[in-house]
């Protein structure tokens, strides 16, 4: 294995790493510490080039290690084929803190989509990447013994019209999720009724997620949580009864269907919310 590479990714654009733009960088845009760390500062994409800038030859098999400085449930790094969709990729990391590595093979680039943490966060748009290339006994054997990681997602819509939600099948809430780094949680508010598709809070191309439900604000009230099939509208009770703040046990849910809500109205000056918490396979707690 070669000496490792680090490369520090900076971004000050209004939207962050967006995962479908080439990152627009040489080799003489970086600045170079010890002929090993690599930075520079971006104001706009999110696609690191099979060559990492010309740091590398395209076509060596490479592991990466990739962590990020925010905590935000929307940031991810994906490996896919040059010239591929951004949403057909080899696979996904769930982005941390902690470093994760991935496997690129040949003309792989990796999709980066890391959101501007807000002000307040103390959170940073950081990018950093470790970069070896493999020889083909050290490719073999990484390949042998990795796993990929998954790790919790949280999705809270809070209504705003003092009542609590009603059951229906074939309206679509379609909420407009936005990061907050005080809770780590994507929230929503709304004044509609309707179900939330598994699409909204799962990644394209995962076959399922496991999720837990709960209700706040529903004072003495209660809360049940419905499945429900997307070709017939159909529903099927999986918790009743919740009260507040008691998370439902986990089911599984398949990567077209919906989440139908049902809950008491809050008391005077209260407002109710949903919270949703999502696991991918791999990162199962059932």
């Amino acid at each position: 294995m070669s000496e490792p590479t680090i490369i520090e990714l900076t971004h000050t654009g209004a939207v962050g790493f967006d995962g479908t733009s080439p990152i627009e960088l040489t080799r003489d845009d970086f600045t170079i510490k010890n002929q090993r760390f690599y930075s520079a500062t971006i104001e706009a994409g999110g696609v690191v080039p099979a060559d990492f800038w010309g740091l590398f030859t395209e076509s060596d098999v490479k592991v990466v290690a990739i962590a990020c400085e925010t905590l935000s449930p929307a940031s991810l790094a994906r490996v896919g084929a040059k010239g591929g969709a951004p949403d057909v990729y080899r696979e996904e990391i769930d982005l941390t803190p902690a470093f994760q590595s991935v496997y690129t093979s040949a003309t792989d680039v990796i999709r980066l989509l890391v959101p501007i943490p807000s002000a307040d966060s103390g959170e940073r748009s950081v990018v950093t990447l470790i970069v070896n290339a493999l020889n083909e006994e050290q490719a073999a054997e990484f390949a042998r013994t990795r796993g990929p990681e998954g790790r919790h997602s949280r999705y809270r819509v809070l209504r705003t019209d003092a009542v609590g939600f009603s059951l229906a099948p074939n309206i679509a809430l379609q909420p407009q999720f936005d990061y907050l780094a005080s809770t780590q949680t994507m929230v929503a508010t709304t004044n509609s009724q309707g179900f939330i598709a598994v699409s909204e809070i799962a990644r394209p191309g995962a076959d399922g997620v496991y999720v837990w439900v709960r209700y706040t604000g529903i004072g003495g009230g209660t809360g049940d949580v419905y499945l429900i099939d997307a070709r017939t509208g159909e529903e099927y009770q999986v918790a009743t009864g919740l009260v507040r703040s008691q998370w439902s046990a986990p089911f599984w849910i398949s990567r077209d269907d919906r989440i139908g809500f049902r809950s008491s109205n809050p008391p005077v000056g209260f407002e109710v919310a949903v919270e949703v918490s999502v696991s991918p396979p791999s990162g199962r707690r059932v």
